[in-house]
């Protein structure tokens, strides 16, 4: 039997549902994993696999407005200190923002690709769980008419 990845193991807080993902950032992201498959750690590296393979890939002009995409700017809340904390989710290497970075190749920026505006999100860094509110997707490039990113 195989063995539950720890998104399939906390469904309850978004990890194990299928995600929303553009056909563009779907593709550049399969770009991506080939690129860093060797230097990923292998449970990451499963993570984003399962993720992208479960996707609901969609048109740019057709992803919901409140799914975070890639260059999307979000706030969450740590729900344990309840600071807020503005982030853009971002490629490895990317100009920089207005706003602070994390990679996609980071646990948290890959819990935040395809989560939604109240979602709760969960995760186990060690063996201490964080947990996480996408409060709001404050810029998302495709509900901003910028399909070219």
């Amino acid at each position: 039997m195989r063995q539950q990845s720890r998104m399939e193991k906390w469904g309850k807080m978004g990890l194990a549902r299928r995600i929303h993902l553009t056909e563009f950032d779907h593709r550049r992201l399969l770009g991506l994993l080939a690129l860093v498959r060797h230097r990923l750690g292998l449970g990451l590296r499963r993570e984003l696999e399962e993720k992208m393979s479960g996707a609901i890939v969609l048109p740019q002009a057709r992803i919901p407005r409140d799914v975070v995409t890639m260059n999307s700017k979000v706030l969450i809340r740590d729900l344990t200190t309840q600071v807020l904390r503005p982030l853009r989710l971002a490629f490895p290497g990317a100009p920089k923002s207005d706003t602070p970075d994390v990679s996609i190749l980071a646990p948290l920026g890959m819990a935040l690709l395809g989560a939604r505006e109240s979602e709760e999100i969960l995760l186990l860094p060690g063996r201490q769980a964080c947990r996480w509110l996408v409060e709001k997707v404050a810029y998302q490039p495709e509900a901003s008419g910028n399909f070219v990113r």
